[in-house]
């Protein structure tokens, strides 16, 4: 049980980290490309702004939070 408590956790965690720098309408974007938690958006190029469909600007902001 504490399996699922915490994959929530890290869910909630998730989406509270895009909501902070404005992307929370994108979490299905990422993660069904495979980036499900915080430390996962380290793995995130320029190059793949395309298949997340976010804007540069949206990726700007990201980068700024996540370096």
């Amino acid at each position: 049980m504490s399996g699922i408590i915490e994959l929530e956790k890290e869910d909630n965690e998730f989406r509270a980290f895009l909501k902070k720098v404005s992307l929370e309408e994108k979490v299905e974007n990422f993660q069904s490309n495979g980036l499900k938690r915080i430390e996962h958006l380290q793995d995130i190029q320029e190059k793949d702004i395309g298949v997340l469909s976010l804007t540069v600007f949206e990726w700007r902001r990201l980068q700024r939070e996540i370096t």
